[in-house]
């Protein structure tokens, strides 16, 4: 299929979730049609809407972003951005590892697996410091 003839089937599966959505009663209703409906429309496995009021997007360097959300406006105070800008650092960091771990060993630790203290001292030192987010 060529790229004209997705942009043809999205647009002709579109219809009907627009008559879904015209229809739907409630907010909640709207969003797991739509959500529903992404596989189909985009051609792509997941798709999510987040109802929520005040969002924190911390990046995971080039691998994407860690997204937390909470129902309540302006519900993250100062400590908690930089507890999340923190952890996010941290995820990133497992992800490095783990990928050089793959790297070197042909595959992920696994749960039971042995570590070499010389693999725990280097993730150890894989810990490093994250300026802290700015309040606006």
């Amino acid at each position: 299929m060529d790229s004209g003839d997705r942009v043809t089937s999205a647009l002709d599966a579109r219809y009907p979730v627009t008559r879904r959505l015209v229809h739907a009663e409630a907010e909640r209703e709207s969003c797991d049609v739509a959500i529903s409906a992404v596989p189909d429309v985009l051609d792509v496995p997941f798709g999510g809407r987040w109802l929520s009021d005040s969002e924190l997007i911390p990046p995971l360097g080039e691998r994407g972003v860690l997204n937390l959300a909470t129902p309540d406006a302006d519900a993250f105070s100062q400590d908690e951005l930089d507890v999340a800008r923190v952890l996010s650092a941290s995820i990133e960091s497992a992800l490095a590892i783990a990928d050089r771990i793959v790297a070197a060993h042909g595959r992920r630790i696994r749960p039971g697996d042995s570590v070499e203290r010389s693999d725990r001292l280097e993730i150890f030192g894989q810990t490093r410091s994250v300026p802290p987010f700015q309040m606006e």
